[in-house]
């Protein structure tokens, strides 16, 4: 009995894998930008949202662990948009900051 149901378990799950439809994507601009986030909000770029994102991990035997802050800013000006990302900025320069042209 046990090894009829595992049969048709295995049968339909087989199925259900073949039997899905397939996944698209579409290639999206992802450019580069070589002005810093500070200069594009000066020329007139205007952020329209915000993210943080925090990491945290301790080991209490032993010393050192893991603290990261993301955080990521959506701009735009005249329709056109960026996305501008910081890991773990510190005062007064945050070193390592990117941001991508996405139309």
């Amino acid at each position: 009995m046990l090894s009829k149901i595992l049969i048709k378990f295995t049968f339909a799950f087989a199925l259900a894998l073949t039997l899905q439809s397939k996944a698209y994507s579409i290639p999206t601009k992802w450019e580069r930008i070589e002005i810093s986030f500070g200069d594009l909000l000066n020329s007139g770029w205007q952020i329209i949202g915000t993210a943080t994102n925090r990491v945290a991990y301790r080991n209490y035997i032993s010393p050192g662990g893991l603290d990261q802050e993301t955080y990521a800013f959506t701009l735009t000006k005249s329709g056109k948009y960026i996305i501008c990302e910081m890991s773990n900025p510190s005062h007064p320069i945050a070193k390592n900051a990117g941001c991508r042209k996405l139309n």
